[in-house]
Order: C-alpha cells, then structure tokens, then sequence
C-alpha cells in the first residue's frame, strides 16, 4: 500500500517549509524555510515525521478503505 504523508508549515498564507514522505526530507520555500530545512534534515527531525507515516497514516488508511 503506498501512501505519502505531507506536512506543510505556512506563516501567513505562506508556504514555507513542507516534509514530503516520498522523498523522505524537508524543503524550503523561502530564505527561512531553506534554512530550516538544510537545519532539519541533519538533526533527524525528518526522520521523526517519517514515523508519522508508520504510526498515524497507515492504521488509519486501513480503517478509511475498508
């Protein structure tokens, strides 16, 4: 079962950072965002969203589609 898990981040109305599961990292939309994100994806915090996928989307996409 393939699912992809997005987390967006917007600061009035802006997009400026987005975790992507698929792609398995941050990015950066604005100055601040890139910063954010380069900061991110060398601290492991991408890897403590990916255990959103595992532990949040999954059981809950087999409870929506059955």
């Amino acid at each position: 079962q393939d699912l992809e898990f997005i987390s967006r981040y917007i600061f009035n109305k802006l997009e400026y950072l987005r975790y992507n599961s698929t792609l398995n990292k941050v990015i950066g939309y604005t100055e601040h965002g890139v910063k954010n994100a380069e900061r991110f994806n060398r601290d492991g915090r991408r890897d403590r969203q990916h255990i959103n996928l595992d532990g949040y989307c999954r059981p809950n996409a087999e409870l929506s589609f059955r």
